[in-house]
């Protein structure tokens, strides 16, 4: 008898451990959110491009000299399912070391002349259409640190193929010029802008190589997730 009551005392225990267990497992996974993607997140190879004062396009700032205006520019184009937020980041830095001087390398509007360029620099403070950016000692995407500049900034909003009558334009553009540089295509956004060096920049300077990297996120929203920005694309000219 002893026997059996401890076989069957065995027995509950087994089945309350097993239930337990089946309860326990439902319990943890009817809790996880249902993460449902709405779209996918797809653009387009962004093709960096630059082109000095003379309009020729090459790979790298070459030969530049103070008040040179150079012009950087790509395009982001939504080829996913989804409707996306863009953002972007660009770095200009120097290769070599170079003392800390921090006011050579300016970035304007794309559709300003150079001459107009020239006229709001001389300003100074009171510049209307330089744009602020961060000057100084950045960091790279690998840690390392130079000296140069970076801007960060929000894009359009661009339609996906099945997620339409959500794009959304940003004007890059300035007032002082009529021609403009932006895109009305709700799928695909372009950047442009003018890269200025400072007519004051020191002799020091001469012959100094210089780096220009754009890196391009998107984020869509899921049904039940949270949103994150996911780097799409990045594109590097020189070094």
């Amino acid at each position: 008898m002893k026997k059996k009551k401890v076989v069957m005392i065995l027995t509950v225990l087994i089945i309350f451990i097993v239930v337990g267990i089946v309860f326990a497992t439902v319990t943890v996974n009817t809790s996880l959110p249902k993460i449902v993607k709405s779209g996918t997140v797809e653009i387009e190879k962004i093709n960096l491009q630059l082109k000095d004062s003379e309009g020729n396009v090459g790979k790298e700032i070459a030969d530049w000299e103070p008040g040179d205006v150079n012009l950087i520019s790509w395009k982001v184009k939504n080829k996913g399912t989804s409707a996306v937020y863009t953002r972007n980041k660009i770095q200009i830095y120097w290769n070599e070391d170079v003392e800390s001087e921090n006011n050579i390398i300016f970035l304007y509007p794309a559709n300003m002349t150079r001459s107009e360029i020239t006229e709001d620099f001389k300003k100074g403070e009171n510049s209307q259409y330089a744009i602020d950016i961060t000057k100084g000692r950045i960091t790279l995407d690998d840690g390392s640190i130079k000296q140069g500049i970076e801007y960060k900034f929000l894009g359009d909003v661009l339609d996906g193929s099945k997620t339409t009558g959500k794009s959304k334009e940003v004007n890059y553009n300035s007032k002082v010029n009529a021609v403009l540089t932006d895109d009305k295509n709700s799928s695909e956004d372009d950047v442009a802008f003018n890269i200025f060096f400072s007519p004051r920049t020191s002799y020091l300077f001469e012959g100094k190589s210089l780096t220009i990297k754009v890196v391009t996120e998107a984020m869509q929203f899921t049904d039940d997730g949270k949103a994150e920005w996911q780097i799409v694309d990045s594109a590097t000219l020189g070094g």
